[in-house]
């Protein structure tokens, strides 16, 4: 055990992190590396540890840098391997998310090195509350992009999702870096020759993690599910992202979209069809002709259909504005009575891709040109009814953010819709990972999801998080049922949507007491 000690105390710093980040990361994949959310950031306990030990004066600047270069490993290993899929969309903007993420890493190893410095006895709960704010933070801002949460990583252990009902994805992260600390602590007590309170930490992290397992699994087996008399049709046609939006292939892309719905109806007797984002590459509600043709073809199916197109205003907004005209990522239903119903515009737009950050406040940036769209963000959300039940819309980015939907349920819609265009990243992973995402929007609402996308993963996921029916990617075809739905807000809709924001507070307030704490040691 001590030569283990030895060469364990000799192992750098930047090897903890590179296994740390690259288990992590590992964990988004599909392949079933979720078991590493548990022992994944035990590594990192062990690398701030070290700190609290140290006491190192932070606020030289080479160590300034050397905390830098740490967060930059961590986050660029993790997004290398788990984030990818960007560089298919846009290579520079995979490289700004490289250093993008280095700040955002940076700063929190910062503050946890600070805490760590000076607070050695609270280093395991300052390690849990920072992760947890770090995660509900990078949900803010131009470039918010909630894509870290631990949650993400136990995807294929649809029992310990059922938590999130309660508590969201945070629940689920809190959970997992509770049992990291406990191995973490266990692991140290064996270093100590302390085996009894090593057993203890290990058989308590044994213990939650099967208690959560089990809680689970009887909510998935006891939950009451109700089944309409709804049918929902989703259509796929994979079109890819190259031809899209071709003029010249514009009436193969409408004639394959009819004929799926066609035979969805004819067929599968659906009362209401989902085409994706954009299914039609044209300004649909603006140019009156294909918008009457639209409604004949509604009027000859007896059926509804929502899709999505581009949508434009004639307006000026913005000093600098480079075309008289403020466009939107839109969608709605278009009825068999010749109508349509009030657009939705997507409200959380993708940065850089959808819209350059910052836009409003350095007209300049109108000029700067990265293949970006310059859309508008909508600001509320809208409802739909089909036979007696309701359902909203999310675009594509949307599905990521849990508080966007949580809001969505104040009117307590039956069932949600999601659609997405994800032929940009081929066939990554990203594809996964975002699908994967409508997965636990469903269990933290309790609402079924309809996710329709141009070129897969298509999914119809239950209010238990079940993918009961699914199109792969590129494939061609049409799936279909009936809408199960619960009649109640879940515990993290109506009150423990705070649970992230009470962690945060815990956080700074750590934060501020090692300043106090500084502060009077100074003045004595």
């Amino acid at each position: 055990m001590n030569l283990f000690i030895k060469y364990f105390s000799r192992i750098p710093n930047y090897i903890l992190i590179i296994i740390s980040a690259s288990m992590l990361a590992l964990t988004r994949y599909p392949q079933g590396f979720d078991f590493l959310s548990f022992i994944a950031l035990i590594p990192m306990f062990f690398f701030f540890e070290r700190f609290s030990k140290a006491k190192q004066p932070i606020f030289k600047k080479g160590f300034l840098f050397k905390i830098y270069g740490y967060g930059t490993l961590f986050s660029s290993i993790f997004t290398i391997i788990a984030l990818h899929w960007i560089a298919l969309v846009t290579l520079p903007g995979f490289i700004g998310c490289i250093f993008l993420f280095s700040i955002y890493y940076s700063i929190l190893f910062f503050s946890l090195i600070f805490i760590a410095n000076n607070r050695q006895k609270s280093l395991c709960l300052s390690i849990i509350l920072g992760f947890i704010t770090f995660e509900y933070l990078t949900k803010f801002g131009e470039f918010k992009f909630p894509w870290f949460n631990l949650g993400y990583g136990i995807g294929n252990y649809l029992p310990l999702l059922q938590w999130a009902e309660f508590g969201g994805i945070y629940i689920l992260s809190l959970f997992i870096l509770i049992i990291n600390a406990l191995i973490f602590l266990a692991i140290k007590q064996c270093f100590h020759k302390n085996v009894k309170k090593s057993l203890f930490y290990f058989f308590m992290s044994i213990i939650i993690l099967l208690l959560w397992w089990i809680s689970g699994d009887y909510r998935m087996h006891h939950l009451t599910l109700q089944k309409s008399k709804t049918k929902v049709s989703i259509v796929q046609v994979s079109i890819p992202q190259e031809i899209k939006w071709n003029p010249a292939y514009l009436d193969s892309t409408m004639n394959l979209y009819k004929n799926q719905t066609i035979e969805a109806v004819k067929n599968d007797k659906a009362n209401l069809v989902i085409w994706p984002e954009s299914a039609i590459p044209l300004y649909l509600v603006n140019w009156t002709d294909y918008l009457l043709e639209m409604y004949q073809f509604t009027n000859q199916l007896k059926s509804s259909l929502f899709l999505g197109f581009p949508y434009y205003q004639d307006s000026l907004k913005y000093v600098g504005q480079t075309e008289p005209q403020l466009f939107y990522n839109a969608a709605t239903q278009i009825n068999s009575d010749y109508s349509h119903d009030k657009l939705y515009f997507k409200n959380i737009l993708v940065p850089v891709g959808e819209r350059m950050p910052f836009l409003d406040k350095f007209p300049f940036m109108w000029k700067l040109q990265f293949g970006q769209a310059n859309f508008e963000s909508g600001r509320e959300y809208s409802y739909y009814n089909i036979q007696g039940l309701t359902y909203s819309p999310l675009i594509c980015y949307e599905i990521v953010f849990t508080d966007f939907t949580r809001k969505m349920m104040r009117h307590s819609p039956d069932f949600m819709v999601n659609l997405t265009n994800d032929a940009w990243f081929k066939r990554s992973i990203g594809t996964h990972q975002h699908m994967m995402m409508a997965v636990y929007r469903a269990i933290e609402t309790r609402r079924s999801v309809y996710r329709c996308a141009n070129t897969g993963y298509s999914v119809i996921i239950n209010p238990l998080g079940q993918i009961t029916n699914r199109i792969g990617l590129f494939e061609k075809g049409t799936i279909s049922d009936y809408v199960s739905y619960v009649k109640y807000n879940t515990l993290y809709v109506t009150a423990l949507f705070i649970l992230p924001l009470i962690c945060v507070i815990l956080f700074f307030l750590e934060f501020l007491l090692t300043i106090i704490q500084i502060y009077v040691k100074q003045r004595l």
